[in-house]
């Protein structure tokens, strides 16, 4: 199965994904949507301490108004350049 240009933007965003979920459970002990890996932190054991808004709580840092923020503002951005890069061309 060829993978075109969309095909392997989509592999490196699963990837980025895998490895975000990955280092949240194992290299910090922190919960990865709610589930619990069960296993020791391989870095540091992180603490959430602070309302379920800041932290996100039982979803972990995913769940947090922080993460949201950045995500949008993220989000944001891409349309902002994408929306400049057309105007340009």
């Amino acid at each position: 199965m060829p993978l075109g240009a969309q095909g392997a933007q989509y592999l490196g965003v699963m990837g980025w994904h895998v490895g975000w979920n990955w280092l949240l459970a194992t290299g910090f002990e922190l919960p990865v949507t709610g589930l619990d890996a069960g296993v020791s932190a391989l870095l540091v054991k992180l603490v959430p301490d602070g309302p379920d808004i800041l932290t996100g709580g039982s979803q972990g840092p995913e769940g947090s108004v922080v993460c949201l923020t950045f995500f949008v503002g993220a989000i944001a951005t891409l349309l902002w350049r994408l929306r400049n890069s057309a105007q340009v061309s």
